[in-house]
C-alpha cells in the first residue's frame, strides 16, 4: 500500500473510532444491564474518560494506533 493511501486510511480509522467512542454508551449501558459491576466501570469511564472530545480523540488515537500494528 502507498504511504498517503495508508496515511489516508489511518486517519479514516482515526475518526470512525473517535465518533463510535462518542457514540456507543447507550449500546453499552443496554448489553451490561444484567452485569452490574461491569456497568458501573462502564458509567465511570464514559464520566470520567469517554465525556471529553479531547480524551476520545486521544483514546481512539491509541486505538488506530494499535489496529494498524495487528498483521
Amino acid at each position: 500500500m502507498r504511504e498517503d493511501d495508508l496515511a489516508k486510511e489511518f486517519v479514516k480509522r482515526w475518526a470512525r473510532m473517535t465518533m463510535s467512542l462518542a457514540s456507543c454508551q447507550s449500546a453499552v449501558m443496554t448489553e451490561l444491564a444484567n452485569e452490574p459491576a461491569a456497568r458501573q466501570q462502564a458509567q465511570t469511564m464514559f464520566g470520567e474518560s469517554l465525556g471529553s472530545s479531547e480524551e476520545r480523540r486521544r483514546i481512539a488515537l491509541q486505538l488506530a494506533i494499535a489496529s494498524f500494528q495487528v498483521p
